[in-house]
């Protein structure tokens, strides 16, 4: 195995990073590759990575203004407080791109740290979080997005099954109000790891934030669901819930949709408190419970022969919302004669709404 740069030789040098991403661009996208030296270079602009985010792919070692995925300068700059260590390491099962972004990593002398990305323009973004050890599937980081509903993720793992969420990164979605987004790490054992990070921004502010998506690792039978979706059902797709209108107590206009569900069957549409398990779910039938506590049901549903539906009720009223609130959202539906896992029925993704005025 070849070794990119000095191996870490002492515990005291373990840590988690203080990493904080700045933006005032024009594009709110941006690739990160940390700790890029020349043996591997950084990835080109046609690689997506996890996300399928493809463009230009910024190379860090410490502060610096960073560019958007046009390779246009932004004013948005990060900064690595605590992050001080880049580390390579020849990675088994990794090869071309996928070993410019994770074989090189960026880690700390410090046990927590963060990212903090001033700048951005308000509305809704996904954060990718690569930290997956290149010498080791057993070193932990911990990663936490504050005011994500998907809660503190713990990656580690291997290559060989290619990118997996939490073996070799972190998802977080999360509304940016005031122009910051900040990312913490920690270390969960023996290391942290920052491989690279892509931020997304996937609407330009939007009624509610989607979380709690069904993967291998999490679906009851191992049934993952498409991209930002709940659990596979019997179509091979999850159940995905999104939301239109606003967040507006006073327009009282939020619509929740459902899509990819089983065609003709019905749906119940839900209100609670809760993002269960920090925002990860539970299993509940073929699908993950992600709402809880204080459960409102809001409107039973049949879905058209797309297996789509949506709410046509003053879904805040009918919650009993006010301003200041903070709700998550579900669609429990039934998948009686193709169910993957048995129970008959499954669930989308979560969505949170924050209400205002």
């Amino acid at each position: 195995m070849n070794i990119l740069m000095p191996l870490r030789t002492s515990l005291s040098l373990l840590g988690a990073a203080l990493l904080f991403l700045s933006s005032s661009a024009s594009s709110q996208s941006f690739n990160i590759d940390f700790a890029d030296n020349a043996t591997l270079g950084t990835p080109s602009a046609t690689y997506g990575a996890a996300s399928g985010q493809a463009g230009f792919w910024n190379d860090c070692m410490g502060d610096m203004p960073l560019a958007d995925t046009t390779g246009a300068a932004t004013g948005v700059s990060i900064a690595l407080i605590g992050v001080d260590v880049p580390y390579g390491f020849d990675e088994l099962c990794t090869a071309g791109e996928d070993q410019a972004l994770m074989d090189d990593i960026m880690y700390t002398s410090l046990t927590t740290g963060y990212f903090l990305i001033t700048g951005l323009a308000d509305g809704s973004y996904e954060i990718y979080t690569y930290a997956m050890a290149p010498d080791s599937n057993a070193f932990l980081t911990d990663v936490t997005v504050l005011g994500s509903p998907d809660g503190t993720q713990a990656v580690g793992g291997d290559f060989c099954a290619g990118f997996v969420h939490l073996a070799t990164h972190a998802i977080h979605h999360v509304d940016v109000v005031g122009g910051n987004a900040q990312i913490d790490v920690a270390l969960n054992l023996s290391y942290t790891s920052l491989n690279g990070m892509q931020v997304i921004q996937t609407t330009g502010g939007s009624a509610g934030t989607a979380y709690c998506f069904g993967d291998v690792t999490s679906c009851p039978c191992a049934n993952g669901g498409s991209a930002e979706s709940g659990c596979a059902n019997g179509s091979g797709a999850g159940g995905a819930l999104s939301s239109s209108g606003s967040n507006s107590i006073a327009s009282d206009d939020l619509v929740l949709s459902g899509s990819d569900l089983i065609a003709s069957q019905p749906g119940l549409y839900f209100q609670g408190n809760n993002a269960i398990n920090g925002g990860l779910g539970v299993q509940f039938g073929d699908g993950l419970r992600c709402a809880g506590g204080g459960v409102i049901r809001l409107q039973v549903r049949f879905a058209d022969a797309a297996g789509s539906s949506a709410t046509s009720i003053s879904v805040a009223t009918k919650g009993g919302c006010a301003a200041g609130d903070v709700k998550r959202y579900q669609l429990w539906y039934r998948d009686p004669n193709t169910t993957p896992c048995g129970a008959q029925f499954n669930l989308t993704n979560g969505v949170e709404v924050t209400y205002g005025p």
